[in-house]
C-alpha cells in the first residue's frame, strides 16, 4: 500500500457507497428475524434507509467513474474501482426487481371465483354455514 501507484483516492468512497446499500438491503431482507430492539431502531429511519439504498449505487458509480478516470490519467491501479462500478451497476436493478416482486407478491389477491352451477338456495345454505362457523348472527350484522 506504500506504493503510490496502488493508491486511488476514489476507491474508498466508491467502496463505501457500494457496501452501504448492500448492508441496508440485508437489514430489510432479514427484517423479521432481527431482534425487536434492532427493529425498533431501524423502523423510524425507514424512509432514509430506502433513499440511501437507491441512491448509493448511483454515488458508487459516480465515484467509480472518477476513480477509473484518475487511474487511467495517472497510470494507477483501476481494479478496485472497476469492481465497485460493476457491483453498483448490478445493485440497482436487483433492488428494484426484488422490491417490486415482494410488493406484488404480498399484495396480490386471488380473484373471487363465483360458482354459477349452484342454485341460490345452496349458496344461501353455504353462507349460513360460514356465518355459523364464524359465530356471526343476524343481530351482530
Amino acid at each position: 500500500m506504500n506504493n503510490p501507484r496502488e493508491k486511488n483516492p476514489f476507491f474508498l468512497p466508491a467502496l463505501i457507497a457500494t457496501l452501504i446499500p448492500l448492508a441496508i438491503y440485508g437489514l430489510y431482507f432479514a427484517g423479521e428475524y432481527l431482534p425487536s430492539v434492532l427493529r425498533s431502531i431501524i423502523e423510524p429511519m425507514d424512509k432514509l434507509l430506502m433513499l440511501l439504498m437507491f441512491t448509493g449505487p448511483m454515488a458508487a458509480a459516480f465515484f467509480s467513474g472518477l476513480g477509473l478516470t484518475e487511474a487511467r490519467y495517472l497510470q494507477r491501479n483501476f481494479k478496485g474501482c472497476l469492481f465497485c462500478l460493476i457491483v453498483s451497476v448490478l445493485e440497482l436493478p436487483v433492488f428494484l426487481g426484488v422490491s417490486m416482486y415482494s410488493y406484488n407478491h404480498h399484495t396480490h389477491t386471488e380473484p373471487l371465483i363465483v360458482d354459477h352451477s349452484r342454485s341460490p338456495e345452496e349458496i344461501e345454505s353455504i353462507n349460513e354455514e360460514i356465518n355459523r362457523a364464524l359465530g356471526i348472527t343476524e343481530a351482530s350484522k
